[in-house]
């Protein structure tokens, strides 16, 4: 018939679309799954970032760094309009970064950190 010709005799295209309809079906689970992985270490890492930052901020305010001029997450030294603190949360990663007042002070914390053993 002209159906089985459009197929072709030994359903070969049947066989080909099954076989491009498995091929995408994998190629969206691993996509899915990278997602799913990207999100896990930006979760990680948002929670090492903040232990960090918590570690200096704590040692600034009564510890070995209390005269470094620590001041403070960058984060929360300024304001962002609500309409704007998703998306400006989410594109910039540096408002964990620490403020110091000086290159010396940050080359302090930088010393803290190693000495302690934290961050990367």
């Amino acid at each position: 018939s002209t159906y089985e010709k459009q197929l072709g005799d030994d359903g070969s295209l049947v066989k080909k679309r099954r076989q491009a309809e498995s091929a995408r079906d994998a190629a969206l689970q691993r996509l899915e799954d990278s997602k799913a992985l990207l999100q896990r270490q930006k979760e990680s890492s948002s929670k090492d970032a903040k232990g960090v930052v918590g570690e200096v901020l704590k040692a600034a305010r009564k510890g070995s760094l209390s005269s470094c001029g620590v001041c403070g997450r960058l984060g929360d030294l300024g304001s962002i309009d609500p309409k704007y603190d998703v998306a400006v949360s989410t594109a910039a990663d540096m408002l964990d970064h620490v403020v110091v007042e000086t290159a010396a002070g940050g080359q302090k914390c930088i010393e803290f950190l190693r000495a302690k053993n934290l961050g990367r």
